[in-house]
């Protein structure tokens, strides 16, 4: 019986090592997907992209809208236009 209930404590402490893991595997699966993205990997890569696309963008550089409101009328405060998108999203 002793026997028995000693192999019945080392499976229940392989059974929550097992869980302990996959809820750290889970954890730090949920850590990566919330952290903030790193914009200079992701700036090199998208460079290198663009760079596959020559010509990608022009629509808004040569907007004349876009060229006016780029010519900031106060140099201290630079404008600011965030664009979010997938490569290639337009």
């Amino acid at each position: 019986m002793q026997k028995s209930l000693d192999e019945r404590k080392i499976r229940d402490q392989q059974f929550r090592e097992i869980a302990e893991a996959e809820n750290d595997r889970k954890l730090r699966g949920i850590h990566m997907w919330l952290r903030a993205t790193s914009f200079v990997n992701d700036q090199d890569e998208f460079s290198k992209l663009r760079a596959e696309y020559p010509g990608t963008g022009r629509w808004l550089l040569d907007n004349p809208k876009f060229k006016e409101w780029f010519e900031p009328t106060c140099q201290s405060i630079p404008p600011v236009l965030w664009l979010n998108g997938i490569p290639g999203a337009g």
